[in-house]
């Protein structure tokens, strides 16, 4: 309680409460055809109640759906080499990427909430033969810009990076590259889901071109899609 405050505001939360979704819960199932079908099923939020999360990897957004399009048309990119997912939310594009036969996938999140839930998703869509499957595929906390150091001594650098629908603010735009840059293999390729929300993608590019990265855009008239890039 705070001193002053009417009984109205009370009266108020207590209808959004009584209102609000009885079951904010929901289950995503997505199959592909790697050529034999995969079916990967994930366990979240609802995707309307996403930007209202405390946690925004608990749902799955527009363009995982787009980066796993891709992945499957081009899964040369990721067969037999090793992928990192930056802000993996469910584990949906991690989880394909290792059924895209990927040598190795470390999903990585800053959010505890979303790392207890991405571990949930991985192991129950992995099933594992061996010891040695399991260990290709693993969930860590990562923050962009963090520490960064330690993460590559410990997993070394990647010939993929990941990252889908992560740019909401222009704040997290340098940590993000900063991060790619300490991570990715020198022949190696960020593939960058981009959705317009807040950001510019001119900011992007802008902050890309300063760390000396070059980069593919989408054929899409929205400028929405996979944006590749590439270190000198």
């Amino acid at each position: 309680w705070i001193e002053g405050e009417s009984n109205d505001t009370s009266t108020e939360c207590a209808m959004k409460d009584l209102f609000a979704d009885p079951d904010p819960y929901d289950v995503f199932v997505k199959t592909f055809l790697l050529p034999d079908e995969v079916t990967i099923t994930l366990h979240g939020m609802k995707a309307e109640n996403g930007q209202t999360l405390d946690s925004t990897g608990l749902t799955l957004w527009k363009a995982s759906h787009e980066m796993c399009s891709f992945l499957t048309c081009h899964s040369n990119l990721v067969k037999q080499k090793t992928v990192l997912e930056l802000g993996a939310g469910l584990g949906l594009c991690g989880i394909l990427c290792h059924h895209l036969e990927a040598a190795n996938v470390v999903l990585t999140d800053g959010d505890t909430n979303t790392l207890t839930n991405m571990r949930n998703n991985v192991t129950n869509n992995i099933t594992a033969t061996s010891r040695s499957s399991t260990l290709k595929i693993s969930c860590h906390q990562l923050r962009w810009g963090r520490n960064l150091d330690c993460f590559r001594r410990q997993f070394g650098q990647f010939d993929v990076i990941t990252a889908s629908d992560v740019i909401y603010v222009d704040e997290v735009v340098e940590p993000l590259l900063d991060t790619v840059v300490e991570l990715l293999c020198e022949s190696g390729v960020f593939l960058l889901g981009f959705v317009k929300r807040n950001v510019r993608m001119d900011y992007v590019l802008e902050c890309a071109k300063d760390r000396g990265m070059t980069w593919t855009c989408p054929t899409s008239d929205d400028g929405e899609g996979i944006f590749i890039f590439r270190s000198h």
